[in-house]
């Protein structure tokens, strides 16, 4: 016979300390003594459903002749042996070893985030509940709401700040109506969401939202409006996290920085979408996004759809990382549209534009500085003082297909690639 075993670690598990994706359908198997019956699942819901003495002990009609006594409630047990490497999921709702019939898992708090591990199975099936992580419910924050809530729609918290407090690790913060909701320093993984709405922040001195989070926290901004009402320092601040999600959020009024991403370990990752950049730094101080890293292995960017106007620049990578632009505008900064820089001695920045225009800008439309590199494919520079500019070792390289002209000087790129 087979060594089954042997099979399906082939096909899942760990093979030379690397974690192979599940490409099997799990089989559950339970068995409860009192109904002396075995289940058998594939749905890791109806799996727990039994763990947690959910299902029901049914009754015969045609072996016992009625059904007149209510149904017992009969916990299962996982049965059978485990295949070496795959997780032994559902075994783990018991808190100390096996399963035993008549424990009662569904309070325990493996991972210790305020969420049982029965509901957090249930409800996140794609979720480790003895891991961090899983989410739970969404929370909700309203201009009528107060910090003291539960932070549920019907009875929401006041700001941002307060209901963060309440919130489990992956979990979403939503905003029920319009308005003003704090300034807050984010600590774990979390989305706010005001999609619908009109909610964010105004700031009048420091930060709007300060991400300083775990090296593996994923945070996501979503559809929110900052405002620093010409005082305040930064709008989006990231000193430290996993990754940063920047989704349909308009950041206006910054005295610095419309978004500062200066990862401290010097790695991280950021991800812009469909957001406005708009009136940040003054005078030569500041600008739209700022991306830096001064160790490490520097940082990831991705901006699809930026618009980043009126600014001291428009978008400035410097010192180590890898950026790409596409479908993006700048324009009317102060300084460059689009630059990358490299200061001596540190590491490189490459940065990739394509479908993008930068006009109107006082200097540079694309800037490339210090041994950086910037491709351009298919992007527009125009009106501006210089359209394509190099210097210390910086180098523009275009795949042939831009359009660059009607600068004060327009400009040449040092280096030409052949489309394929």
């Amino acid at each position: 016979m087979p060594d089954a075993s042997a099979s399906v670690a082939a096909a899942l598990g760990t093979v030379a300390g690397k974690v192979l994706p599940n490409r099997l359908t799990p089989l559950f198997s339970l068995y409860s003594p009192t109904a002396q019956d075995y289940f058998y699942t594939t749905v890791p819901q109806m799996a727990v459903s039994a763990i947690l003495g959910h299902l029901n002990n049914t009754c015969d009609p045609q072996a016992n002749g009625s059904c007149t006594t209510p149904p017992a409630l009969v916990p299962y047990s996982p049965v059978g042996p485990y295949v070496p490497g795959y997780s032994q999921f559902p075994s783990f709702f018991c808190s100390v070893g096996p399963c035993v019939i008549g424990t009662n898992p569904q309070a325990a708090d493996s991972d210790g985030d305020g969420v049982s591990d029965g509901v957090e199975a249930l409800t996140f099936p794609y979720c480790d509940p003895l891991s961090p992580g899983c989410a739970g419910p969404s929370l909700w924050v309203s201009v009528y709401g107060d910090d003291g809530n539960a932070c549920s729609r019907d009875t929401p918290c006041r700001t941002f700040s307060g209901a963060l407090a309440k919130s489990s690790p992956g979990g979403t913060i939503k905003v029920l109506n319009s308005g003003d909701f704090g300034q807050v320093t984010i600590n774990k993984p979390v989305t706010l969401d005001a999609s619908g709405v009109i909610g964010g922040i105004q700031a009048g001195s420091g930060t709007a939202i300060t991400v300083n989070a775990g090296p593996n926290d994923k945070v996501v901004l979503r559809g929110l409006t900052l405002d620093g009402l010409g005082t305040a320092t930064n709008g989006i601040s990231f000193t430290a996290g996993g990754s940063l999600y920047v989704e349909n959020c308009t950041v206006n009024n910054f005295g610095q920085y419309g978004l500062d991403f200066a990862p401290a370990s010097g790695n991280g990752k950021l991800f812009v979408t469909d957001t406005l950049l708009r009136n940040n730094g003054v005078g030569a101080v500041g600008g739209g996004a700022h991306l830096v890293a001064t160790t490490g292995t520097g940082f990831i960017a991705s901006f699809d759809g930026l618009r980043s106007e009126s600014n001291v620049f428009g978008l400035k990578a410097e010192t180590l990382g890898v950026v790409t632009v596409r479908n993006s505008l700048a324009t009317n900064n102060g300084y460059s549209g689009f630059s990358a820089t490299t200061p001596s001695g540190s590491g490189s920045v490459r940065m990739l534009v394509e479908n993008s225009v930068s006009t109107h800008n006082g200097t540079y439309g694309f800037l490339s500085n210090s041994l950086s590199t910037v491709t351009l494919s298919n992007v527009i520079s125009t009106n501006n003082q210089f359209g394509l500019g190099s210097a210390s070792g910086g180098t523009i390289v275009s795949f042939g297909n831009n359009k660059v002209q009607g600068n004060s000087v327009d400009g040449a790129p040092n280096q030409t690639l052949t489309n394929r």
